[in-house]
């Protein structure tokens, strides 16, 4: 097969129009090309010049007449281990977010049948907790947005990006596996691939039938922890354990470090979400949808950039300086600020998407990273020390919990502005249709920026995000204007802590293996679910091998 990069089309093109430009680009007839053949490995937008943005293409192909062109050759990840034999051992896997998941689907594929226990529900119960939680405000500490079958990225705007190159395929690996089980089959080649958290739904619980039908057995509303120093789940020396537990999990953080395990403080980064009508950062990114229709004979409906390009995202940093910078994260067109809050008197929010991304208003974090040293001077509520279990050493070191207590002291504070309502403000001060913007109750309050000008940080965490707004404003005109949302806190876009592990994935206590974002080893559904792959590859070669 051949690849044929850079395959430029007006946005309007059809099947038909992109097979005549790669056949008129490699110079022969469109019937000298086998189209059963071709694949689209890549397709992207450029829109550089707002009256003529195009559809930029990367395709294999196969043809009988000889090209100088580069050959393709697929990479394909092979997930089973071939010294394959009968294993009397089962993997114990803790939590069932995106990198338990695969882990737990990698050791079923090799035989082997897994248990699994996840701290929160089945999705279809939870989603009723979720639901309630944000109609009601009635919290379930063990069934929400962070915990529960699928973990956090099941209430997300399911994007599976990833900055890696594929060398070995596991990446496109995890892609074809979402789409086995449900996913579109466009985030196979999308430039920004993303599922929606109402497809992801019916994908985990796809993969989730699958593990069970390949002999795992999953034990919900079941939380590992330790009684008297031993695991409350009956294992022998030889059981592995992979550690899933995701980000939020700090009670279970605290029971680990109390148990000898290695965990360290990290550095993590916070500040707010903002909100801006979606057909707002569309005309930005894309200019008027009706100048960009040049092709005759486009139908009345098509004349709408929302149906052609889908609704426009943005990604944006700015340099505080000494080693700080403001950026957007998690960035959810078409979606939704919600109430991702699982502990009692806290606050935390994050931002979610359904699939077709149709929501009135994008959202996005806006947020600055923080190290240890940046918050060694806050002072914590009495109920946040009283619940401190290990101090540092010495003066050199820092408390394995220093990063956690901080998000605890920020939500804390947050909860009680609005008394656990979502607070907000507007660029115009005018209150705003809540339905639109938020999924969870929210409340107009003054005293948002309250929260971090008040805790005695190092750095000035407000003034840095409106300095970086202002910024961004110059790139997007009208970001920081009136028409704008800013909602908090935001406090949980990776794991406040990390457990080190050595090079087959075990931690310093024997057969205990940290695995995904919440032990430090990844950030959002791609890389948690591949390092999962990859976790759970070490635990079953080293059970084959021994």
């Amino acid at each position: 097969m051949y690849r044929l990069n850079q395959i430029k089309l007006n946005i309007c093109h059809d099947d038909y129009d992109l097979k005549k430009k790669i056949a008129k680009s490699v110079k022969l007839s469109v019937d000298d090309i086998d189209w059963s053949t071709l694949i689209i490995l890549h397709k992207s937008i450029d829109a550089r010049d707002k009256d003529n943005i195009l559809f930029v293409y990367n395709v294999a192909f196969d043809t009988k007449v000889d090209l100088k062109l580069e050959k393709y050759e697929p990479v394909i990840f092979n997930p089973i281990i071939k010294e394959k034999q009968n294993a009397n051992i089962r993997p114990v896997v803790v939590g069932l977010g995106p990198a338990g998941l695969f882990a737990s689907y990698i050791l079923a594929l090799n035989g082997f049948k897994p248990i699994i226990l996840e701290r929160g529900k089945a999705l279809d119960d939870r989603i009723k907790d979720v639901d309630k939680f944000f109609n009601t405000m009635e919290l379930d500490y063990e069934s929400n947005v962070c915990f529960g079958e699928g973990g956090a990225g099941a209430f997300s705007d399911g994007k599976l990006n990833t900055n890696n190159k594929d060398k070995t395929g596991i990446y496109r690996f995890v892609l074809e596996t979402f789409v086995k089980f449900g996913a579109q089959k466009n985030i196979l080649y999308d430039n920004m691939p993303h599922i929606g958290t109402d497809k992801l739904v019916d994908v985990i619980k796809n993969m989730r039938n699958e593990i069970i039908r390949l002999g795992g057995e999953i034990f919900y509303n079941t939380k590992f922890c330790f009684n008297d120093g031993k695991p409350s789940i009956n294992i022998t020396n030889d059981t592995p354990v992979i550690l899933a537990i995701g980000n939020s999990s700090r009670d279970t953080f605290r029971e680990l470090i109390k148990n000898g395990f290695g965990l360290k403080a990290k550095p993590i980064a916070v500040g707010y979400r903002i909100a801006h009508k979606q057909s707002f950062i569309n005309e930005a990114q894309y200019g008027n949808s009706i100048n960009h229709i040049k092709q005759k004979n486009i139908s009345d409906k098509l004349l709408n950039i929302d149906n052609l390009l889908g609704p426009a995202t943005y990604k944006l940093t700015y340099d505080v300086g000494n080693g700080h910078s403001v950026y957007s994260f998690c960035m959810c067109p078409g979606g939704y600020i919600i109430n991702s809050s699982n502990c009692e008197g806290m606050l935390s929010i994050n931002g979610m998407s359904y699939n077709d991304r149709n929501g009135k208003y994008a959202n996005s974090a806006i947020v600055e990273t923080i190290g240890v040293s940046d918050i060694a001077n806050v002072a914590l509520d009495n109920d946040i020390q009283m619940i401190h279990t290990e101090k540092k050493a010495n003066d050199d070191e820092c408390s394995p919990l220093q990063m956690i207590e901080f998000q605890e002291q920020v939500e804390k504070m947050a909860f009680e502005l609005e008394k656990g309502f979502i607070p907000y403000v507007t660029g115009n001060g005018d209150d705003i249709c809540q339905e639109d913007v938020f999924k969870g109750r929210a409340k107009y309050s003054k005293k948002l920026m309250s929260v971090y000008e008040t805790l005695g940080l190092k750095i000035n965490i407000n003034k840095d995000i409106e300095m970086a707004l202002k910024h961004f404003n110059k790139i997007i005109p009208g970001f920081y204007g009136n028409e704008y949302v800013i909602a908090g806190v935001e406090t949980r876009t990776s794991s406040p802590v990390k457990l080190d592990r050595d090079e087959n994935y075990m931690c310093n206590i024997h057969n205990f293996y940290p695995c995904g974002e919440g032990l430090g080893h990844g950030g959002g559904i791609m890389s948690c679910a591949v390092d999962g792959i990859n976790v759970a590859m070490a635990v079953a070669k080293k059970l084959y091998s021994g």
